[in-house]
């Protein structure tokens, strides 16, 4: 098992820019599906693709407050 120790500054700081460089262009383009389904434009095609995105930017979120809950012990 391994050591709980504290991550270092270079650690936390890849992986918020991990985080970031993933959740960005995914919350852009679940962002714009909304504005085009509240404008009634939205396509189906779009409406399908956002759904694997949506449980994948949930996932995203879920492992990021794991992680952080673990370092945080």
């Amino acid at each position: 098992m391994a050591s709980k120790t504290a991550p270092t500054p270079g650690e936390v700081f890849a992986f918020i820019a991990l985080c970031l460089l993933i959740g960005f262009p995914i919350v852009g383009y679940l962002w714009e599906t909304i504005n085009q389904l509240l404008s009634l434009r939205v396509t189906g095609t779009r409406l399908l693709i956002s759904l694997p995105l949506l449980a994948a930017f949930i996932g995203l979120l879920l492992w990021m407050a794991r992680r952080l809950q673990r370092w945080q012990t």
